[in-house]
């Protein structure tokens, strides 16, 4: 593949990633500099959080298959955004010619017992844990579509709640 394909898969795949998020009418998408390790700065405007819900998102695209080889080169080739850590972070990735979705979290929002928490692919006895790439633990891409993109925002607007319901409840402790 040539630069100039590359560039063009990446423009094309970022076009479809906003395409999808727009649908949404509670969304706002941010585009993000380079170098900030996500490409999408993802914001749910909603009437049930005090604090509005956000998640980042890096973008790829490619010609052919999504394959399993082809994400374990990118996963291997990234590190977690400093400017992203503490927030949910999905890999949105299209297969361009198709229009094809496919996303994974990357830091993914979890809620146990009523703590919010980021489960990172970075985290030990995952991607960063194992220093032989054949190893690698990879998340499980999932088809992106409307219904994957509204698991994605209830998701990040529940975690977001309970991370604010945590902090309510540390300033009325303190």
């Amino acid at each position: 593949m040539t630069v100039e394909e590359s560039w063009v898969d990446a423009m094309r795949a970022t076009a479809l990633a906003k395409l999808l998020l727009t649908e949404r009418g509670d969304i706002e998408i941010i585009d993000e500099p380079p170098g900030r390790g996500y490409d999408l700065l993802v914001r749910v405007h909603t009437a049930e959080s005090a604090v509005i819900p956000e998640f980042a998102v890096e973008v790829k695209g490619t010609r052919g298959r999504i394959t399993t080889r082809k994400l374990r080169d990118w996963l291997t080739g990234m590190r977690a955004p400093k400017s992203a850590k503490e927030w949910p972070l999905c890999l949105f990735v299209f297969q361009v010619e198709s229009r094809k979705g496919m996303y994974c979290w990357l830091q993914e929002p979890v809620v146990v017992k009523d703590t919010a928490m980021i489960r990172s692919v970075w985290e030990p006895r995952s991607l960063s844990g194992n220093h032989d790439r054949s190893n690698l633990l990879l998340p499980p891409l999932s088809p992106l579509d409307e219904r994957a993109l509204d698991a994605i925002v209830s998701r990040v607007i529940a975690w977001t709640q309970t991370f604010q319901r945590r902090l309510d409840h540390q300033v009325r402790a303190s």
